[in-house]
């Protein structure tokens, strides 16, 4: 009887451990898509004969496929099967991913770039969704937090393996290996992730997406939480793309920055962290 009660306790923090696991791959291969492209910028200004601005926006275009496919998806959610949405969205991811291997026109990767935030968002979105239907009160904090992990991890661990890909073999086998991790994240959620079992059940309380919204806009605290993840991602994307595109001079006589310098972007970036972790 003793060894069978240790052996539940056991099993159970094994079934904890993987699914943790099972759920930071998950974010890491959704999302490194997003943070991956940065570390190549000069690569890429070079490949497409442009300005950095005019790359750093093109890069930065995938946050507005984001943004659109976000509200879509809210919109739609309570229709749309969970398992099957999110390992079709990064199926889908693939596409868009290995097509930048083999554009050389800006328009077309600016193009690439949306469409590849439009099934991350979906994936994103249906993910978050997943974990807050099938996870109890008292696993929500750690399902949250390895998806977390595997967001920070793919912000550097993204941009590590696309310069590392990159030096060794070109700029286009960087992007075919992220759609080999996007096909990968999409084989991992169709065998390791089960079926929602709770969608039917949450979707029949709620009237309307929009009812929703404005309970969510008259709600202070989750204001000031879409506030503080407003200044971390304008850290983490618009801070590092700021820094690579401003090309003053370091610095003056005296020892003072310039006010427009990358050394003067990094103060305002840091500024921006310490804001959203002192919210926190």
């Amino acid at each position: 009887m003793s060894e069978t009660t240790q052996a539940a306790p056991t099993a159970a923090r094994r079934g904890q451990l993987m699914r943790g696991v099972t759920i930071g791959l998950t974010s890491f291969l959704t999302l490194i898509d997003l943070f991956g492209p940065q570390a190549i910028l000069p690569s890429l200004v070079e490949r497409f004969d442009t300005t950095p601005q005019a790359m750093g926006s093109a890069v930065n275009a995938s946050t507005i496929g984001m943004a659109v496919a976000g509200v879509v998806v809210a919109l739609f959610s309570r229709h749309i099967d969970r398992k099957k949405g999110i390992w079709v969205s990064l199926a889908l991811l693939a596409l868009p991913t290995v097509l930048l291997a083999f554009t050389t026109d800006l328009a077309i990767f600016t193009g690439l770039r949306v469409a590849q935030g439009v099934f991350m968002s979906a994936a994103f979105t249906l993910i978050m969704a997943y974990l807050a239907e099938e996870c109890s009160a008292t696993e929500a904090a750690s399902a949250m937090a390895a998806y977390i992990t595997g967001n920070v991890a793919s912000n550097l661990l993204g941009r590590l393996l696309a310069a590392w890909i990159g030096d060794i073999a070109g700029l286009s086998a960087s992007f075919i290996a992220f759609g080999l991790l996007n096909l990968a994240g999409a084989f991992l959620v169709l065998h390791c992730i089960g079926q929602s079992s709770r969608a039917a059940a949450v979707t029949d309380t709620v009237k309307s997406p929009l009812q929703v919204w404005r309970r969510h806009l008259s709600n202070p605290p989750l204001i000031a939480a879409f506030g503080i993840g407003f200044l971390i991602l304008c850290a983490f994307i618009g801070g590092s793309l700021a820094l690579f595109a401003w090309r003053a001079p370091a610095f003056r006589g005296g020892g003072i920055f310039a006010p427009i310098s990358r050394e003067s972007g990094l103060v305002v970036n840091n500024l921006l962290l310490s804001v959203g972790c002192a919210a926190v």
